[in-house]
């Protein structure tokens, strides 16, 4: 397990050394992290861990070559944001799946997406999941992480290299778009 103060040593130390080995390190002390991410996002055991494993496989794949972990300060943030990456991508593909598998012949709306009564919360939860996923990528993490992990401003600046006012710009316009597509929708 990595000490706080040794993620630097262990950056430097695992480009000369087996990255199998680092890639496992930072498993055993982000995984929780990813894992708990993922979950957030999609609402869903299999899938969040389906995520995990993405995640580090992806890592241990572009170790040393499309990730140069000397220049990773803060691997919480980073593996972080792989994993909201990742489970929105998941959603992105799963939404594109159920729309090409819908019937072409029916004239009506798929029945989720109907106004008819009040569905569950479950439902309601499960459509706000697609439609963020439908977001540009930076607007989708930032909202992900203002409103599902519960950031402040200052934490999603901070991890994503932006000011505090972009963050609100792109929340105000993420806020808008979901607004928009429920308004549509009927929701």
């Amino acid at each position: 397990m990595l000490a706080e103060g040794d993620e630097q040593g262990f950056c430097k130390s695992g480009m000369n050394g087996r990255s199998d080995q680092y890639v496992s390190e930072l498993a055993d002390q982000y995984g929780r992290l990813v894992f708990a991410t993922a979950h957030r996002i999609l609402d869903n055991t299999h899938d969040a861990e389906d995520v995990l494993q993405q995640v580090f496989l992806k890592l241990f794949r572009a170790w040393g070559s499309k990730i140069k972990p000397e220049a990773i300060q803060d691997w919480g943030a980073y593996l972080r944001t792989m994993a909201t990456r990742t489970a929105l991508d998941l959603l992105r593909a799963k939404r594109q799946r159920r729309w090409r598998e819908m019937p072409l012949d029916e004239d009506d709306p798929p029945q989720e997406l109907m106004p008819s009564g009040a569905p569950a919360i479950e439902e309601k939860m499960d459509r706000l999941r697609q439609a963020v996923a439908a977001l540009p990528e930076r607007d989708a993490q930032v909202f992900t992480m203002r409103y599902f992990e519960e950031f402040s401003y200052e934490a999603i600046a901070t991890q994503m290299g932006l000011s505090i006012n972009l963050v609100g710009v792109i929340l105000h316009r993420a806020r808008k778009t979901l607004r928009e597509t429920f308004e549509h929708v009927g929701a």
